[in-house]
């Protein structure tokens, strides 16, 4: 790119940036005229610019194409100096002779060489020394190549042999290369897959080499790559690489504008103007190994720019699709080139060992899990449990998935037969597995916890890359759950933006979505283990699921306590009941073993065994062939010796001899066990127990005041020679801290130490677990929020466990898990009770507001006032007067959505009365802006508008970005509603972009509905029904009841406008049954008013009449809105009694539709009942008043600029003008409707143009 076709690009941005935002593409089309190119890099600029808020946020683009036209600009200069040096064959640079040039540009020229004293051919690169700056820096880097690559030996990185310099030229001398670049041998042909393997793993081998020297060559790409004929590949052009960690010379480059490497090849951090490192080189692998597989760079686009715009924003196809690679190897190309920078640091260990020869399957460690070796377990007595786990499994392959549910009650072994199916699965490359635990230590605790940690898994296996691409596209509500560090990823911003206003229905939604994505290329066989302490938000997941998981290649199994779930009367009950009633869901109730299995066990136990025949059925008749009893009275036995191995296992006495000693019962026989422990190890599991069925050795350590390394040599005795604890993984506390995560063998083990401690000394206990646990917190959200509530409210510490329960609220509402947030709430509420009564107040303040908000989320408005009420009692209590007005806005919220309209005056006034006694300006236009929405609901947009005005101002002021998000969104509604459009479309845009940065998704949607019909009706039909679809889907995806109903309706009406009265008859049917499943009159009402308006132009006047009845017989019940829709339905009846011969009946209701239209300020309507009044009197001869209305009419849609209205009122002025054989005229009327349809169908959609075009209204104009 040349520095002026820059300076063109940029010249034109900046005009196009400079024109409103609907003129935008027609001053393209005049400027770009017959320049395409210029157009596609222009619109990819403007893309960026609108994603990025200002080119300075993303450096990329400017930097980088000022860069590409000066570097460029330089070696054409260079090149076309007079003075460019062109060495002759023959001449001497010390004592290399050089032979041949073998490529020349800007940095200088490359020759073939020979070294006479050691006889070989090398290659040399000669620079020349001038005194410009530029060409300083350049001879600066290339010998910083050879220093940086001299360092390195490798069999694929080039090697340097020497530097020199002669007469004003510096030269390098590198090793001489037989081939082609990797380039050309892509361009040329298909790499083989033995090829590809061969020199990927050469390539990444160097790279690997290079970063551990501390070496980072920042422009890997083809042309940098060089394969000899005998297949040995070659790294060259470490001019750019840096020697870390001397960064500074990269940040002060891209301070000063400069990015280094090639831009195509750069990761996102580069484009973003950060520093490279290591992983900014994996991702230029990433790319590199790709195009080897595919023959195609993984972000291809038209233009450089769009190119770049890729790599910062999109997620590439899938290599996979169109190539054929070693198992894992898809997984490992897709994590190289995942965005987040973190991410692929972690993930570099991997790459090589993937690459290593024999290895085909991807073991990926991105999160921190080091699970232990595990002592294999012989069952017995489950095959035909086992047959019907791998009859279900081989129906989930096909794609016919369900839930198994593997019951029984303590000991008989759920957990043992469902992982030693787990584990039959983990060799199978075409499988994912993975397993999620429900915790008795967080009882309701962390909202979707089993799921959450069955997807954490899947993230740390083979699949890793392959599920973070599929949870980013498909699932990034999950994503973001799971990867918060991703915020490094240019690509956070954009799914911040397109999460606001998640909901629960979302993320079950997102999560089958994702299922099914994954399906496409692996069944999925998914772990829940005691599912009888999920929480809610997994309870009702599972049912979810439930209506889908028939479609899937999806198998879950669960583990449960019957019991459990009948004590805790847990929801999870009916929900398996009903999915086992429809097919997809077997229940594997375990039951005890036989005496055959007996003898089977200790077959397999206690190999070649000499036990009496008699010992199968003893040992039976006293365990009742409960498994775990069975498994610890045959430890017990070998432990007291009674049975040993010598040559064989036998008996050291008579059967009847042991009897005396042998426990009765399972409890008693872990009370025996126990009773083995050393007065320290008790004490060391006591305290184990406290935290949980899982707990970890840096807090039992520390609480147990024990040295951690001793703690896990008694825990290693422990597990090898008691059973009794075992180690599941590595964990890295939030600050950092390193500790081992054990768990019990069994539940029984911790609940009988747990119930063996005293009262005191259980709340001893909680006290020092909470406390220990608190020093290793840092952020306080998460499970471990909830696991510290709890051990504080055992502790009897209410003041402790408070905030905790509240932070534990505020984690579930952000996984829009409302219902646990409102039970942590009820349970703070009742610790706080036991303070004392200030105390108690200033607590209830938080958690009273935190739950009214939360029941505010779920539509519980009543029970919001009530909480709401409380707070304010509190804090009248307390005096304390921000909390009041705080407690005042919220009741206010609460009140107008219960549409509460007296309540709701009462308390602004109050709220008015704290502001101005107080100078509380926040309060103040909280009050504006609840008038401001109340009056607007109601009608009186005037008064509204001033409310939401001062509203704006207020918040203006004092900054709060939340009131003038919602203020403004209201006031663009209120210039709609008076059909000030020119108006309504700043203030919405503004709305906006504010709502989007507060993430009030209600603003965002109201914003979406009001731009929609701004545009539509300003006759802008392609942006109009672009921004209502958006809306819509905004609205699904988030599953936004209050939205759902209202976008359908409104789309519908759209395509009435341009005569498609099929497609509007089937949106309104579909608003109507959104409207009733989610209980909204309003658009019901609306929607119903639009069918009777098509039944009318279909001539279907019993339909039309049916609907208009209903519809008045919702506003009989509900005012909201009423004023407005009653407008419509007054011009509905109007145009039905109309046909229907009944004129007068028409006129009262064109003149109540005027005469509200009036009293509002609603001045599209008031045009629009003229219009009708007009029709009516020239239906019935009185011809001045019908010109009357008619020319009212006309200057009001002249002055509104609504084309829609216009050219049907220039219909009827026409017809005036025919019936009064004044034929010119209405020919002008006539041309004149027809010119505005022209104009409407020529700003709309393809469709909605042809349908405008094709229409009877317009081809009778046309005559």
């Amino acid at each position: 790119m040349k520095p002026e076709r820059w300076q063109q690009i940029d010249k034109l941005l900046e005009a196009v940036l400079e024109q409103e935002e609907s003129q935008r593409t027609a001053f393209l089309d005049r400027a770009c005229v017959g320049d395409e190119a210029l157009r596609k890099e222009v619109e990819t600029l403007l893309v960026a610019y609108q994603q990025a808020g200002s080119l300075i946020e993303s450096p990329a683009l400017e930097i980088a194409a000022k860069e590409l036209a000066q570097d460029q600009a330089q070696s054409a200069q260079e090149e076309d100096r007079e003075d460019a040096f062109t060495l002759a064959a023959g001449t001497q640079l010390g004592r290399y002779q050089l032979e041949e040039k073998v490529g020349a540009g800007g940095f200088g020229e490359v020759f073939r060489a020979s070294d006479p004293l050691l006889k070989r051919t090398v290659a040399i690169k000669v620079m020349r020394m001038d005194t410009s700056e530029k060409s300083a820096d350049r001879v600066k880097k290339s010998l910083r190549e050879a220093r940086s690559a001299s360092a390195l030996n490798h069999p694929s990185i080039v090697t340097i042999h020497d530097v020199g310099q002669q007469q004003g030229l510096a030269y390098i001398v590198m090793e001489w290369i037989e081939g082609q670049t990797l380039r050309e041998k892509i361009a040329s042909t298909r790499i083989s897959s033995p090829q590809f393997v061969n020199f990927s793993r050469q390539i990444a081998s160097a790279l690997g080499r290079a970063h551990t020297a501390g070496i980072v060559h920042r422009d890997l790409k083809p042309e940098n790559i060089m394969v000899r004929p005998d297949n040995v590949v070659k790294i060259l052009d470490f001019g750019l690489a840096s020697q870390r960690p001397s960064a500074t010379i990269s940040q002060t480059e891209t301070a000063t504008g400069k990015m280094m490497g090639t831009m195509s090849y750069m990761a996102p951090e580069q484009l973003n103007g950060e520093p490279a490192d290591a992983a900014s080189d994996l991702f230029s692998l990433g790319i590199v190994l790709y195009e080897m597989a595919t023959g195609m760079h993984p972000f291809a686009a038209a233009t450089p720019f769009a190119t770049m715009q890729r790599v910062l924003h999109t997620d590439p196809a899938p290599p996979d699709a169109t190539a054929q690679l070693p198992a894992g190897w898809n997984e490992m190309i897709l994590q190289l080139l995942t965005k987040d920078r973190a991410a692929r640091a972690a993930y570099a260990p991997n790459v090589l060992k993937i690459l290593e020869p024999g290895e085909l399957s991807a073991e990926t460690t991105l999160l921190v899990k080091a699970q232990q070796a595990q002592r294999v377990t012989h069952m017995v007595g489950r095959s035909a449990e086992l047959a019907a786990i791998e009859q279900h499994w081989e129906k989930a392959i096909s794609g016919n998935g369900a839930f198994v549910m593997v019951t029984g009650e303590p000991g008989l072994g759920k957990t043992t037969l469902v992982q030693n199916f787990v584990q039959s699965l983990e060799e199978d490359s075409q499988t994912m597995v993975a397993t999620g635990r429900c915790s008795e230590r967080l009882g309701s605790g962390e909202p979707y916890l089993p799921f959450l940690e069955a997807l954490t898994e899947m993230a740390g296996s083979r699949h890793g890359a392959l599920l973070r691409a599929i949870l980013k596209s498909k699932a990034p509500t999950w994503f973001m759950q799971l990867f918060p560090t991703s915020s490094s990823d240019s690509s956070f911003e954009q799914i911040s933006r397109e999460l606001v206003g998640g909901s629960q229905e979302r993320m079950r939604r997102e999560l089958v979505e994702a299922m099914e994505e994954i399906g496409k290329s692996y069944a999925v066989c998914i772990l829940l283990e005691d599912i009888h302490w999920s929480d809610l938000a997994t309870t009702e997941l599972i049912a979810y699921l439930g209506k889908r998981i028939a479609t899937l290649p999806l198998l879950v199994m669960g583990t449960y306590r019957p019991s459990e779930l009948l004590r805790e009367n847990h929801p999870l009950r009916s929900i398996l009941l009903e999915i086992q009633g429809h097919g997809i869901s077997a229940e594997l109730a375990l039951g005890f073993l036989s005496k055959e299995d007996v003898d089977t066990y200790l077959a397999l136990e206690y190999e070649e065994h000499r036990f009496p025949p008699q010992f199968a059925a003893w040992i039976h008749q006293k365990t009742e062939g409960n498994p775990l009893f069975l498994v610890d009275l045959l430890h017990y036995l070998v432990k007291r010796q009674a049975i040993v191995r010598a040559e064989n296992w036998h008996l050291v006495k008579p059967i009847e001899n042991l009897e005396g000693n042998v426990p009765a019962s399972v409890r008693s026989m872990i009370e025996r066990k126990m009773e083995t422990l050393s007065e320290d190890q008790r004490k060391l599991l006591s305290v184990a127990s406290v935290q949980g069925e899982t707990f970890d050795t840096l807090i039992v350590a520390q609480v147990a005041k024990i040295d951690e390394l001793r703690l896990e040599e008694e825990l290693e005795t422990l597990n090898r020679m008691h059973g009794l604890v075992k180690p599941v993984q590595e964990v890295e506390l939030e600050d950092g801290a390193l500790t081992v995560r054990y768990k019990f063998v069994h539940v029984l083990y911790q609940n009988t130490l747990y119930l063996a401690l005293t009262a005191k000394r259980r709340i001893l206990l909680h006290a020092q677990v909470g406390e220990t646990l608190e020093q290793h917190v840092t952020s306080r959200t998460g499970s471990i929020t909830a696991e510290l509530a709890q051990h504080f409210d055992r502790a009897r510490q209410p003041g402790r466990a408070l905030p905790y329960y509240l932070k534990a609220a505020e984690n579930a509402v952000s996984k829009f898990a409302y219902v646990q947030a409102e039970t942590y709430c009820s349970r703070a509420l009742e610790l706080a009770d036991k303070l004392p009564q200030e105390d108690k107040d200033r607590q209830r303040l938080s958690i009273l507001l935190m739950r009214g908000q939360t029941r505010f989320d779920m539509s519980q408005f009543d029970n919001a006032v009530a909480d709401f009420q409380e707070m304010l009692a509190s804090a009248e209590r307390l005096d304390d007067v921000t909390a009041q007005a705080n407690g005042r806005y919220q009741l206010g919220l609460s009140l107008f959505w219960s549409k509460r309209n007296d309540e709701l005056e009462e308390q602004t006034e109050r709220l008015f009365v704290l502001a101005k006694e107080h100078q509380l300006d926040l309060a103040s236009a909280q009050g504006h802006h609840l008038l401001g929405a109340q009056r607007s609901c109601y009608g009186h947009l005037d008064e509204a508008s001033q409310h939401l005005h001062q509203a704006e101002q207020e918040a203006r002021q004092i900054d709060d970005r939340a009131i003038l998000a919602s203020a403004l969104t209201w006031q663009g509604e209120v210039f709609f509603l008076q059909s000030h459009y020119e108006q309504a479309l700043p203030i919405l845009n503004q709305a906006g972009a504010v709502a989007m940065e507060t993430h009030d998704s209600f603003s965002l949607l109201m914003g979406d509905f009001f731009r929609g019909l701004t545009y539509a009706n300003s006759a802008r039909l392609a942006e109009g029904i672009h921004q209502l679809e958006d809306g819509r889907e905004r609205a699904e995806k988030n599953y936004d009841l209050f939205w759902l109903g209202r976008f359908p309706n409104c789309i519908a009406w759209v395509h009435h406008e341009v005569f498609d009265f099929e497609r509007s008859l089937e949106l309104n049917r579909e608003a109507v049954e959104i409207a009733r499943q989610t209980g909204f009159l309003e658009p019901e009402a609306n929607a119903k008013i639009n069918i009777g308006l098509e039944a009318i132009e279909l001539g279907e006047y019993d339909l039309a009449r049916k609907e208009f009845l209903e519809v008045e017989d919702i506003f009989a019940r509900d005012e909201w809105f009423k004023w407005r829709y009653r407008l419509r339905l007054e011009i509905g009846w109007s145009e039905l009694l109309m046909c229907l011969g009944n004129p007068a009946q028409a006129c009262t209701h064109a003149e109540e539709c005027r005469k509200q239209a009036e009293k509002a300020g609603v001045r599209k309507y008031l045009a629009l009942a003229h219009r009708q009044l007009g029709r009516i009197a020239l239906m019935e001869d009185r011809i001045p008043e019908a010109e009357r209305h008619l020319n009212t009419a006309t200057e009001q849609t002249k002055d509104l600029q609504i084309p829609l209205a216009a050219w049907k009122v220039n219909v009827s002025l026409g017809e005036l003008y025919r019936a009064t054989h004044r034929q010119d005229e209405a020919a002008t009327c006539f041309g004149a409707a027809a010119q505005l349809l022209r104009h409407i169908a020529e700003q709309s959609p393809e469709p909605m143009q042809h349908s405008i075009l094709t229409s009877e209204q317009f081809r009778a104009l046309e005559k």
